[in-house]
């Protein structure tokens, strides 16, 4: 029986894991089961890979948020960025891709990816994160077992940062909105008037030219995080807008027109639009999602029709 310190010291690696070797390494390690490792030297294995995951994991969240920092403080443009900043980091975990060659995701983050190594990533945002399934952490090596690539990142680790890394971004945006001066889009709005008259336990309203409420904006943002998508951005907001409109929502104002909300969308978003006018494409899957989080919000956006006598 295999003990600990064998994995621990990279004499051996469990028979899932991916290695890297040539044939004449065969001999210099060995391959075995859970079943083939002494009983009470399981759990302790286990409890390693967990930490040198979480490890891993924190390193390259540090260094991701330490890069964004320094870009943002540096920026001319911060919401510009950080709006860019969440529409990358959406994309690499929910975008489609195709299944074989390579993807360059553009712009600030400009990296090369396989499609392979893209899948698994969105594989765990999938499985682990959207659908909570526990994690198996049998693919972690012992940091001295030779035969694997260790400038590689695990899909796995990379998926957990990329998703606490967006979850931050998520956190740092709502800080900055709490923290900063009210942002006139349009017109002038005197300080002392609608957000004044707001509950103290309605969300602040940063556009009140724009939103009817702070309700109404964070319905915006939902609807933006998981119906916009790059490339479709112009059919996406045009969408959105459409359905804000609607008479019996109290979202958006009754006075804000295509140019102003394309204005809006371009100056507080980082939206890439240049139509002068927005077009509404009808889509199933667009609807579905969208009645789904309106659900969510309808008790402070929806006034009930009222019947005819």
């Amino acid at each position: 029986m295999y003990t600990y310190n064998d994995w621990l010291e990279g004499k051996i690696c469990l028979f899932n894991t991916q290695t890297y070797s040539r044939p004449e390494d065969a001999d210099k390690f060995k391959r075995v089961k859970w079943e083939e490792i002494e009983p009470g030297d399981r759990q302790h294995i286990k409890e390693k890979q967990e930490e040198i995951f979480k490890e891993q994991v924190s390193e390259l969240l540090n260094k991701w948020q330490e890069e964004f920092n320094q870009n943002y403080s540096s920026s001319k443009t911060p919401d510009f960025y950080l709006s860019k900043e969440k529409k990358q980091v959406r994309s690499i975990m929910f975008d489609q891709f195709p299944a074989v060659g390579t993807t360059i995701i553009r712009g600030h983050w400009n990296i090369t990816y396989t499609n392979f190594y893209l899948q698994e990533i969105q594989d765990y945002i999938k499985t682990n994160i959207v659908e909570g399934a526990p994690l198996d952490f049998d693919f972690i090596h012992s940091p001295e077992f030779p035969f694997y690539q260790k400038d590689k990142i695990y899909s796995q680790v990379y998926a957990e940062a990329l998703w606490q890394y967006f979850n931050s971004l998520n956190t740092f945006e709502k800080e900055e909105e709490g923290t900063a001066s009210k942002i006139e889009v349009i017109e002038v709005i005197d300080e002392n008037d609608e957000i004044d008259k707001q509950d103290d336990k309605e969300p602040k309203n940063p556009y009140p030219s724009i939103f009817e409420s702070g309700y109404a904006y964070n319905f915006f943002k939902e609807l933006k995080d998981y119906l916009v998508r790059p490339g479709t951005e112009l059919a996406d907001y045009s969408f959105i807008f459409d359905e804000m409109k609607k008479s019996y929502k109290r979202v958006i104002h009754k006075t804000v027109t295509h140019p102003i909300y394309i204005e809006f969308l371009k100056n507080h978003e980082g939206a890439d639009i240049y139509a002068p006018k927005l077009k509404y494409p009808k889509s199933h899957k667009r609807i579905t999602k969208y009645k789904e989080i309106l659900s969510r919000h309808s008790e402070y956006l929806i006034d009930k029709p009222k019947k005819k006598p």
